[in-house]
């Protein structure tokens, strides 16, 4: 699927025959996959480029790479990084949509059953680090 696809499906709600095949085919909800794809995950945009910069950024970048990578897997923690710091650039918020569509490479995988445990960990992780910094 396109990120052209995603991105119509994330601003309009329109689903591409493809698209549609594909959900139809996983017995997907379009809707649930669009709310996923716009859901904002609040983060300052320099504290996001500081912690993907870290140790722990690492080992969060692995878990991401889990999900969202590239077809030979290869420079997914680089292509990542750069993907989420640039979503969080406009309005410090981090949607899945943004960081696919600043994906550094033509072609994007993505696992989509673990986008939920994904967005819930990440969740957890901020709570745990605004109660470290403050």
């Amino acid at each position: 699927i396109s990120v052209q696809e995603l991105g119509e499906l994330s601003r309009t709600g329109k689903v591409s025959p493809s698209l549609k095949s594909y959900l139809n085919l996983a017995d997907k909800n379009p809707e649930e996959l669009r709310y996923w794809l716009n859901r904002p995950f609040a983060v300052e945009q320099t504290t996001l480029a500081r912690v993907l910069n870290s140790f722990v950024g690492g080992v969060i970048l692995n878990q991401v790479g889990n999900v969202i990578h590239t077809p030979s897997n290869r420079a997914n923690q680089e292509a990542l990084r750069g993907a989420i710091i640039t979503a969080a650039g406009d309005d410090d918020s981090v949607q899945l949509i943004e960081v696919l569509e600043n994906y550094p490479t033509k072609e994007v995988h993505l696992d989509g059953d673990r986008l939920v445990e994904l967005y819930q960990t990440a969740q957890r992780f901020k709570a745990r680090l605004s109660t470290l910094m403050f």
